[in-house]
């Protein structure tokens, strides 16, 4: 079979469960891991024909899809901002809304003439702590987070990118484990679960079925859990002037920036993503 036809066929078979644009979408990132070939490349070569072991690759990846799995799991793999990071159901896919937090981050350590100590909590698939030590390669960066299987992903994904990260199991709502953290850090960065459990039947199924409920959800009484914990964990943890930085439900931002406030921080700052939502908050010990 043609490259083009084969394309033609993925987004006539993936339009019943995406949009137009989506299905031309996902059909280029199948037929690029397949072939090596960008979406431009695949214009160019759209009269190649394909191997036989090849169709029925693209065959096998659209059952999966048809199924609901996510296209980063079945390619196994996403790109956050300029890394291409391995993805499994032990780890959230990496959304545009954290690249822009890890972006924000960065601004203030490239402003640093020495290196920079930064822990991520609940660091997933390492998309964070990978990407701030791409970018501003004099810092020393350490993650943690309490799923042992994340953290197989993300040192997978660091010894593969040659970045590396200190990386550790840790459980940040038991204090006891807080004493196994250094007490020197410039900056501690966070995004943790914060979709309230009520919130589940708003959800795509491919989130609910493919991503990791531990990563997404907490109480519906104590919505700003991970946040008070982790403010409170940084009081110890973050020298005097360091910087906390979060990830939020946008939802909550303005009650997540009154709770830093009430636990001394200053500076206290409420940003906006691209697409207008409150999703990221600063403050300064």
């Amino acid at each position: 079979m043609k490259l083009h036809a084969l394309k033609t066929y993925l987004v006539k078979e993936l339009c019943h469960l995406y949009t137009a644009r989506e299905a031309q979408t996902i059909a280029e990132m199948v037929l690029e891991q397949l072939t090596g070939w960008s979406r431009i490349a695949q214009l160019l070569n759209r009269e190649e024909l394909l191997e036989v072991t090849q169709a029925d690759e693209v065959y096998q990846k659209l059952t999966l899809l048809k199924e609901g799995v996510p296209i980063q799991q079945v390619l196994g793999e996403a790109w956050f901002y300029d890394l291409c990071l391995h993805i499994t159901p032990d780890v959230l896919i990496p959304r545009p809304e954290t690249e822009e937090l890890v972006l924000w981050v960065v601004e203030r350590l490239k402003r640093e003439q020495t290196g920079v100590k930064v822990l991520d909590i609940g660091t997933g698939s390492g998309c964070i702590p990978l990407l701030i030590k791409h970018l501003a390669p004099n810092s020393d960066v350490w993650a943690v987070d309490i799923s042992e299987k994340a953290l197989t992903v993300a040192n997978n994904n660091a010894a593969r990118l040659q970045l590396p990260i200190q990386f550790m199991q840790l459980d940040i709502l038991n204090p006891a484990d807080w004493k196994r953290l250094a007490n020197d850090f410039d900056v501690i960065i966070s995004n943790p679960p914060y979709i309230p459990q009520q919130e589940k039947a708003s959800l795509s199924t491919q989130v609910l079925q493919y991503e990791p409920e531990l990563a997404l959800f907490v109480a519906d009484d104590r919505p700003l859990l991970f946040y008070e914990t982790i403010a409170q964990m940084a009081q110890q943890h973050l020298k005097k002037g360091g910087s906390l930085y979060f990830e939020i439900h946008e939802q909550y931002g303005k009650a997540a920036q009154t709770l830093l406030e009430a636990q001394g921080y200053h500076s206290v700052q409420l940003r906006q993503d691209m697409q207008g939502k409150d999703r990221m908050l600063y403050g300064k010990k």
